[in-house]
Order: C-alpha cells, then sequence, then structure tokens
C-alpha cells in the first residue's frame, strides 16, 4: 500500500512511515477519547456514532487529493478505529 501511495502521490518513503505511524497514533488517541465518553453515555450511542463517521473518513482517505489530506484522514481513522476495540465486551 505505501509503494502504491508513494508512486502515486510522490513522496518519499519516510512520508510513507508516517501514514502508518498517525494511524497508529489514533489508536493512542481514540481510548482516550472514546473510554471515559462511554461511561458518561453509554457504549451504544458511542459506536453508532463512530462506526458512520469511521467509514466516512476512510471514503476521504481513499478520495483524497493531496498528501496532507491523507495524513488528516489517516489520523481521524485510527481515532474513530479505536472505538469499537475499546468499548467492546
Amino acid at each position: 500500500m505505501i509503494l502504491q501511495l508513494e508512486a502515486h502521490f510522490g513522496f518519499a518513503s519516510e512520508v510513507g512511515a508516517v501514514v502508518i505511524s498517525l494511524f497508529v497514533l489514533g489508536f493512542l488517541i481514540g481510548p482516550i477519547l472514546w473510554g471515559p465518553l462511554s461511561e458518561h453515555y453509554g457504549r451504544r450511542p458511542i459506536t453508532l456514532i463512530s462506526m458512520p463517521l469511521f467509514v466516512g473518513i476512510q471514503i476521504g482517505c481513499a478520495l483524497s487529493k493531496n498528501t496532507a489530506s491523507i495524513l488528516v484522514f489517516r489520523l481521524l481513522g485510527g481515532i474513530f478505529a479505536a472505538a469499537p476495540l475499546t468499548n467492546s465486551g
């Protein structure tokens, strides 16, 4: 995947590593956000809100036109992907 992104957008391999790292960083930030919110509002509303937003963010990532938008969407994708992992069972 990274090689295809590098070829399409023309960025260096270091930026490709940042793309992956930002998704993992989102997995770090997400539980800090979703855990307390699920205690306050419940697990179901948080999951019902976060999963459609995650799908929308992934569509935005797929349709990105430049490197900056890919980086932002990957970070947001990691944050919203962490919600079901944080709030499940």
